[in-house]
């Protein structure tokens, strides 16, 4: 009995050693059960859109839902915990049951920053029809195309003072200090519109930090705009109606490829 016991034992050291990487990966992705959390987190997303949507916007949400399947998710995962995770930390969340019990031993939240933007397109995508319906506009058609206001502040987000529905954009005043800065940033790329023209925008996804502070920002300023600053220039000047949750942010204002991609390499800190 005990050499069978040995055997046993010797034969499940022997298969988990003889794993490659990425076998390893696809177990702990199963074993913690991390493709059932972003599909839990996706399907809270798409119930409010379904509920918000109207006959127009219904087949828009509906093709976004059927490209994210669970192999998708799972593909995704795969990638961004490749990525990520040495061989070390493979194996050490090999032999976990649950993630928490690997946070002495693992960068859990790079973890879930690498994972945060290994979904940013699909994010960006539900956060964009999101918006759309709470009305809060990161975009501008091509008759409403922001004027940009030179402003004597560093970059970043900040909220405005004393504003009111007679105040002009030019003579808006904003707080002394961002509230989001570019450590809070943690990627952006140029996407392409959906609506009208097929216009380039700035798609900005925020650390786990940063996205809190933009939930606070949002939340504390409803009813009144924020202002994005880029080299002493307020950029964008959108209303917020609700709080924004999500982590992501799309800025559009008939900008040019060359102007977008110096902001992009800006907001970077490159």
């Amino acid at each position: 009995m005990k050499l069978m016991l040995g055997c046993f034992i010797y034969f499940m050291v022997f298969v988990s050693y003889g794993q490659t990487k990425h076998e390893k990966i696809v177990d702990i992705i199963k074993k913690l059960k991390l493709v059932d959390d972003q599909e839990a987190d996706f399907e809270s997303k798409f119930e409010v859109l379904k509920r918000k949507a109207s006959s127009d916007d219904t087949i828009r949400v509906a093709q976004l839902e059927d490209k994210i399947s669970e192999d998708v998710i799972t593909e995704k995962l795969i990638v961004a915990l490749d990525h990520f995770l040495e061989d070390d930390n493979v194996d050490i969340l090999y032999r976990c049951n649950q993630l928490k019990d690997c946070d002495k031993d693992v960068d859990l939240e790079g973890l879930q920053e690498a994972i945060i933007v290994e979904f940013s397109t699909i994010n960006a995508a539900i956060d964009k029809i999101t918006n759309s319906f709470n009305a809060y506009s990161n975009s501008y058609s091509s008759s409403d195309v922001f004027v940009v206001i030179p402003v004597d502040r560093e970059d970043g987000f900040y909220a405005t003072i004393d504003y009111t529905y007679n105040t002009r954009d030019e003579d808006v005043t904003l707080e002394a200090t961002p509230s989001i800065v570019q450590a809070d940033i943690l990627k952006v790329e140029k996407i392409y519109s959906n609506y009208g023209n097929n216009t380039p925008e700035i798609s900005i996804a925020f650390t786990k930090e940063g996205t809190r502070k933009f939930e606070v920002l949002t939340a504390n300023n409803i009813g009144k705009p924020i202002a994005i600053v880029i080299d002493k220039q307020i950029i964008s000047l959108p209303r917020v109606n609700s709080k924004i949750t999500g982590g992501y942010v799309n800025i559009s204002n008939g900008f040019s490829e060359k102007e977008i991609k110096e902001m992009i390499r800006k907001l970077r800190g490159d």
